[in-house]
Parts: structure tokens; C-alpha cells; sequence
């Protein structure tokens, strides 16, 4: 996997844009009622349908790049989690390591 460097100085319209897409979107995912109709299409914007099947976000949720994040099946997010999707993964025997 290649990863890429992340420096908030040299960002460009695009990135900023992005992320203040995501601000907007946690926000309202955060200020909203959990398993309703209105929560879920917020959850499916904000992880651009990058969410698994049976899978569940609960607020409050920090997240920085959340198109870059993805969630298999039947995952759960527990209340209170922070993401940051700018981060490198290495294969090791045992399993995934996230630097």
C-alpha cells in the first residue's frame, strides 16, 4: 500500500473543500437521532457507501478524511471514536498494523 503525506500548509482548494465536507457532515451525524431514516443517509454520505452491510456508527464521531475510510460488514462504531484516515497500513503475519 503507498501512502502519501498530509500537510495542512500546502493543502489546496480541493483538499479543503473536503474536509470541510466532513465537518458539515459529522456535525449533522452528530446532532441527529441514531437509527432513523435521516441518521443512516448521513452515515451513507459521509463514508461515500464505503459502509459495510449491517454495519453501525454512533455518535458523537470524530473523523478527518472519512472518504478515505472504509467499514466492512457488521461493523460497530462505538460512540466517541476518532478517525483519521491519513495513516499507512502494513501487512504483518498477525494482521493489519495502522501507523
Amino acid at each position: 500500500m503507498e501512502g502519501f503525506i498530509v500537510d495542512p500548509r500546502k493543502s489546496g482548494p480541493e483538499e479543503f473543500q473536503r474536509g470541510m465536507r466532513d465537518v458539515k457532515l459529522v456535525f449533522a451525524n452528530n446532532h441527529t437521532m441514531p437509527y432513523t431514516e435521516e441518521y443512516d443517509n448521513l452515515v451513507k454520505e459521509l463514508f461515500v457507501g464505503k459502509n459495510g452491510e449491517g454495519s453501525c456508527v454512533l455518535p458523537p464521531l470524530n473523523l478527518v478524511c472519512a472518504d478515505q475510510v472504509t467499514l466492512g460488514k457488521n461493523v460497530l462504531v462505538m460512540g466517541g471514536s476518532l478517525m483519521m484516515s491519513h495513516s499507512s497500513a502494513s501487512r504483518w503475519k498477525t494482521g493489519w498494523v495502522l501507523i
